[in-house]
């Protein structure tokens, strides 16, 4: 299977960003409802596999239509651990005149909160993956914290 972000790169570049209305529009309009239902009936180990994921499923959230079924993060410890790697950033600085370089790393809590859709689930899906016997980084846990 292509990757879901392969798939909407190529649509893109096929039918355009902002694509006029006419022909080309209802394509757009039906190959993305498609593919969004792709993304929704895909399986935990497909997902899990996917490359960037929560970036794929925050672009199919975002993208839905009023009339169709919500997109919903699988309840698993494994995907949980994938959204925090992918959400892990690192903010680099150095003071002026001086050439070291300071390192920060963050979540892009925001990004986490929409996909699960809230905080309160984002927390209780952290709460499941403290708990579950999967291994992850204890700095990335941190914070999470």
């Amino acid at each position: 299977m292509a990757s879901t972000r392969d798939v909407r790169s190529s649509l893109e570049r096929d039918l355009g960003t902002t694509p006029q209305c006419g022909t080309a529009f209802r394509s757009y309009t039906c190959l993305s409802f498609e593919w969004r239902a792709s993304v929704r009936s895909s399986s935990l180990d497909t997902l899990s596999k996917e490359s960037e994921l929560l970036f794929t499923l925050l672009w199919a959230r975002r993208d839905i239509e009023p009339n169709e079924v919500p997109i919903v993060v699988p309840d698993s410890p494994l995907i949980t651990s994938i959204f925090l790697r992918e959400a892990r950033k690192e903010a680099i600085s150095n003071s002026i005149g001086s050439r070291a370089v300071q390192r920060h790393p963050y979540l892009e809590w925001e990004a986490l909160s929409e996909v699960f859709g809230g905080e309160d689930i984002l927390k209780t899906r952290l709460e499941a993956l403290r708990a579950s016997d999967l291994a992850t980084d204890d700095e990335l846990m941190e914070l999470a914290s």
